[in-house]
């Protein structure tokens, strides 16, 4: 059957076939560009891609960080056996053992939640001599610090604000250098405990078992 022919088709007194639709050739051209046509426009496909080229690019920069902080976290562990078999004080062991933590878990706050803490109760509170030691080292650290930003800035204002605080670390050292001073126990004959530069009751030294003076 030709186009342009009749496109019905009379099969008997009951039937009739109707093939319109496949000699219109306007339908059938609008539906073939329909299916070629892409589902999306371009932009959209390009947003796509972008996105997850920057995915894949914060994936890859991720297991770089896991895998440097695995690294590290080994090895921290080799350093605290080392510190324990070479009688390396307590509170340096668990400071290390927070940071192998940190690495491992990726949460840095709990490092600075444990060096705070120490700190504060075992140094400041408790008077222990390590953490005071490590208070007295990080003041003279910042201290140097301010001393050369002091000399490298201009303005005037801010140059007095930092040497208000040079003043400040300065005298916060003179405080831990006393402080450090009353944490060096002597224990005499008699077995009581004396603290050298402090006053007070002193708790008294329990009874060695041997009896030793």
């Amino acid at each position: 059957m030709m186009v342009g022919q009749s496109a019905r088709a009379t099969m008997d007194d009951n039937i009739v076939l109707d093939f319109s639709g496949l000699f219109n050739t306007d339908s059938n051209t609008s539906r073939l560009q329909e299916n070629c046509l892409p589902k999306e426009p371009a932009t959209q496909l390009l947003q796509y891609k972008r996105q997850r080229e920057e995915d894949h690019k914060k994936c890859s920069e991720i297991c770089r960080e896991y895998q440097a902080n695995i690294l590290k976290s080994s090895q921290m562990q080799t350093e605290i056996l080392k510190g324990i078999k070479s009688g390396e004080n307590g509170y340096i062991l668990l400071l290390k053992a927070s940071k192998a933590i940190s690495f491992m878990t990726g949460n840095e706050l709990f490092y600075k939640q444990v060096e705070a803490d120490i700190n504060a109760i075992h140094g400041v509170g408790l008077k222990q001599k390590v953490p005071l030691e490590k208070l007295l080292c990080s003041a003279k650290t910042r201290l140097e610090l301010l001393k050369k930003a002091k000399d490298k800035e201009p303005d005037e204002d801010t140059k007095r604000r930092i040497i208000n605080a040079i003043k400040a670390h300065e005298r916060r050292i003179i405080e831990l250098e006393d402080e450090l001073k009353c944490t060096e126990i002597l224990v005499p004959p008699g077995g009581d405990v004396k603290i050298s530069g402090c006053s007070g009751h002193r708790r008294p030294l329990e009874k060695r078992k041997n009896n030793a003076p």
